[in-house]
């Protein structure tokens, strides 16, 4: 810095060297600085590498407001990095890491690291087994998940080993555990990689067990050609984990989910400005669901057994161009995926006796002649176009084309794609985009397609075949360096497909709107401060089953979280955490009194609202060895209702327990 004051490089490991000795604060100002003075290198190397730096100082730099609580504007860094190199694999695994623990955002999550994988060189970053599964639902403030493992990466490649040792124990029997060793040898770099999470849940039958492996490997045949091998086995065993604004619990619900995944893929870089990428995989996957509900008619007096088992195999294959010279981006791709499904549901007779009944499919290993069959057969293609038309305005044009066609559901769709970033001033950046999409079936949640247009994402989970025109407008305004504002506005209309009881496809609306408000601030070096407001409404016209408690037809939901982080270059962190939580749910209610036998009202409504309080206390150990840490979630025992996302496929653990919870984490790195 003393010798070259307009050097950005000291700058930028500086800010490195902050972050990874709990000083991120002072990280953050170092950062902002290096991108400050990227320009100054401009006569010493060629634009395209000026580019590239700056796209990796802000992949850095998200991390850095991670760190802090900035979720939001870690987001538009990741964000901004994509805009100025949408081959950067270092921006595409951090929106990815951004993405964890956000409902309904696991198709853009797992698609981001899919794609981070397909462009990233030879590295010694391990690849996160619980990053590599859709069904993941890890509480968002316990676990090895909550960890980024990136800022322990040296920074330089050089032959060796790395080995990640991270585990947590806490109330109700929770446990979570994750190894994961990885290695560069000359060409070749791979990770092997377990994840376990467990817990008994706060009431009957609220278990939830996850396991993980994953296997990756890489290998440069040249500096510009790479192919990559990943293996894959997921395995979910769980009750009925999600909770009801209602209170409604299914006590003999009992879900087991198995999933094995091998995958191929590999990068050619054509020249400087063209990248051609690749993917194809074969997955199976065993889905059975056991229960035992009551007569909607009788509810205390009469049951009767369900059990669906559905086996499905299957292939998916994407190929991707990437064209970049500055200032112009065009990415065009294409995929198919064909996948065979077979399905058995019984339902047994209503009975009186509550005793267990022995069923032919009473494990998933006994549905052998599932009779009911389908075949998914889905097809797509793509052209995104990003401009530079001026210095502070970029432009996102394309569209997209679907043919999805399962049986029930046969759909040709066309999608139009318009996005806009403006900067008129340098802390202020406005976004805006207007696009149509369809939620197609995926073998494992993942496509190589991009997932964001100007910052908002278009793939949600949900049903597939669900059609909708998504619209949104974003300003983020940095005011000083320690102040950060902003705001999001987005909707989404649409329509998805519902199976009756006799067995067609029926639509029915779906409409969907967001609105966010934040507000961060860096007071001193060791403090800064996070609050939000989010309001989100959704609203439909049926329910899939008429009288179903688990089904809402609307659900309106308030969150304000407020958070003090503080940070002491001892290496000493704590955080406090307030939210604030309002939300109500419409339900569609055929059920009788069990006294009168009329009919209960048609809409159920029901009304909650609720603060909770999580706070953690750590110590990050010397020489970057690891981090120590003790949390509890739900500080003051408050007891509420919440309901959980209802649309999302596998079982998701709710973010906030209606009990005080403890826990303790540690994590190794060598």
């Amino acid at each position: 810095k003393e010798r070259d004051p307009k050097d950005p490089t000291p700058y930028f490991y500086d800010a490195i060297n902050k972050q990874t000795t709990n000083r991120p604060v002072e990280a953050l100002h170092d950062m902002q600085k290096a991108i400050e003075l990227n320009d100054n290198r401009a006569v010493y190397r060629s634009s395209l590498a000026l580019d590239k730096d700056l796209a990796a100082r802000t992949a850095n730099v998200a991390r850095i407001y991670n760190d802090l609580g900035f979720g939001r504007v870690a987001l538009k860094e990741a964000w901004k990095s994509l805009n100025r190199d949408s081959t950067n694999p270092s921006a595409h695994r951090f929106l990815s890491d951004a993405y964890l623990g956000q409902p309904r955002f696991r198709v853009a999550r797992a698609s981001e690291l899919l794609q981070a994988q397909l462009l990233q060189p030879i590295n010694i970053t391990p690849v996160q087994p619980q990053l590599t599964s859709e069904n993941i639902g890890i509480l968002n403030s316990t676990g090895p998940g909550s960890l980024s493992l990136n800022e322990y990466d040296p920074l330089y490649n050089t032959n060796g080993a790395h080995v990640v040792l991270n585990g947590a124990y806490g109330s109700n029997d929770t446990k979570t555990d994750n190894a994961i060793v990885s290695g560069v040898y000359n060409n070749f770099s791979g990770s092997l990689g377990q994840f376990h999470y467990g817990t008994d849940g706060f009431r009957q039958n609220d278990d939830y067990q996850q396991d993980i492996y994953d296997a990756f490997a890489q290998y440069a045949i040249t500096p510009d050609l790479s192919v990559q091998l990943e293996l894959k086995s997921d395995d979910i065993r769980s009750g009925d984990v999600p909770l009801r604004l209602n209170g409604f619990h299914q006590e003999k619900l009992r879900k087991i989910i198995e999933q094995d995944t091998i995958r191929v893929g590999g990068h050619y870089r054509i020249d400087s400005n063209q990248d051609l990428i690749a993917s194809a995989l074969y997955t199976t996957l065993k889905d059975f669901e056991s229960n035992t509900k009551p007569s909607p008619f009788f509810p205390n007096r009469l049951e009767y057994d369900t059990f669906e088992d559905t086996r499905e195999l299957g292939y998916q294959t994407e190929m991707q161009y990437l064209f970049h010279p500055a200032p112009f981006d065009l990415i065009a791709g294409f995929g198919y995926m064909n996948l065979e499904s077979d399905q058995a549901t019984v339902r047994n007779a209503f009975r009186i006796d509550r005793k267990p009944r022995q069923s032919l499919c009473e494990t998933s290993d006994l549905c052998e002649n599932l009779p009911s069959k389908s075949i998914t057969n889905y097809a797509n293609g793509y052209i995104y176009s990003k401009q530079n038309i001026l210095p502070n305005l970029t432009t996102t044009l394309g569209f997209s084309y679907d043919s999805y066609d399962d049986g029930l559901i046969n759909r040709q769709q066309f999608n139009p794609k318009f996005g806009l970033v403006w900067n008129p001033l340098n802390n202020l950046t406005l976004r805006s985009a207007v696009f149509r999409s369809i939620k197609r079936p995926l073998a494992t949640n993942q496509t190589i397609e991009p997932t964001q247009i100007a910052g908002f994402n278009q793939f949600y989970d949900g049903n597939n075949g669900t059609t909708a025109w998504h619209g949104g407008f974003g300003l983020d305004y940095n005011p000083t360096k320690s102040i950060y504002l902003g705001g999001e506005v987005t909707w989404r209309d649409g329509s998805q497909p519902i199976t009756k009881e006799n067995g067609q496809a029926e639509d029915q609306n779906r409409n969907e709107s967001s609105y966010l408000a934040y507000f961060y601030w860096v007071p001193f070096e060791w403090l800064s401060f996070r609050s939000e407001y989010r309001y989100e409404k959704f609203n439909r016209d049926l329910t899939l089953d008429l009288g179903d408690q688990t089904d809402p037809r609307s659900i309106e939901t308030q969150q304000a979280p407020f958070s003090i982080n503080f940070y002491h270059d001892s290496g000493f962190f704590g955080k406090l955490t307030g939210t604030y939580v309002n939300q109500q749910v419409e339900l569609v209610n055929d059920r009788r009194d069990i006294n009168t036998g009329e009919l209960l009202p048609p809409i159920a409504k029901e009304n909650e609202s609720f603060w909770t309080f999580d706070l953690a206390i750590g110590y990050r150990l010397p020489k970057k060895i690891g981090v120590i840490s003790f949390e509890v979630s739900n500080l003051f025992d408050n007891n509420f209702n919440y309901q959980s996302t209802f649309d999302a496929s596998g079982p998701q653990l709710t973010p906030f327990v209606p009990e005080r919870q403890l826990f303790g984490k540690l994590s190794l790195f060598y």
